[in-house]
Order: structure tokens, then C-alpha cells, then sequence
């Protein structure tokens, strides 16, 4: 985002499942109050096209008023609390996820703000 407040780590792009650290982001952008993952949803280890979005708040003063969780119910895709929460975005394809991955990014940022 243009504030620089929340970092967004992409792994659509990698066809195998792939565990990462995402609060290790605060290392590369000390500045930022949240770390959200999108990745694919794999079915008995195959990738679909279908995502899910997770996000996280770290540990810092003045980002009370934030939650996370609502951002998700607001957007209807999942549930959480006010330090987190994920959500599922089912897609029948390639191109319609790279273009609810781009708007659900985008609507994620402007709920963000708006807090």
C-alpha cells in the first residue's frame, strides 16, 4: 500500500505448497503493521485455482484501531479476530483468479485505510 503499513507476500506463482515465516517480513520492512499470504488452495496436493488470503498484525503501538478479522467478514470470505484472520476465494480458473486476487488485494488495502 502507498502508506507502506501492510506488506503482501504473492506464492500463487509456485506450483508445489510452500511453508513460509510471513512475520519475517518486519526484517525486511521494519515500518509495516500487518503481513498478509496469499496462496493457492491445494486439493490431496494438487494446486487449484482457487486462494486464500491470511493475515497478521505485528507487534506495534498505534495500530489498536485495526482489525483484521473484520476486514475479512467484510469482504464475506472468512472470519478472525482483531490480530487475525483468513479467508477462502473460490475461482473455476486461472484468469478469474488473477482478477479476484488483484480486487480482493486492492479492497483489503482500502478497508485497511478506512479503519
Amino acid at each position: 500500500d502507498k502508506n507502506r503499513e501492510i506488506a503482501f507476500i504473492d506464492l500463487t506463482g509456485f506450483s508445489k505448497r510452500v511453508t513460509l515465516v510471513r512475520n519475517l517480513a518486519q526484517i525486511i520492512y521494519p515500518e509495516i503493521y500487518g503481513v498478509f499470504l496469499v496462496q493457492n488452495i491445494f486439493d490431496r496436493g494438487i494446486k487449484t485455482t482457487s486462494f486464500t488470503i491470511s493475515g497478521s498484525m505485528t507487534i506495534k503501538k498505534g495500530v489498536s484501531e485495526k482489525d483484521i478479522g473484520d476486514i475479512m467478514r467484510i469482504l464475506n470470505i472468512g472470519d478472525g479476530h482483531k490480530g487475525a484472520g483468513s479467508g477462502q476465494v473460490h475461482c473455476s480458473n486461472k484468469s478469474e483468479m488473477e482478477i479476484k486476487k488483484k480486487q480482493t488485494i486492492e479492497r483489503v488495502i482500502e478497508i485497511w485505510q478506512s479503519q
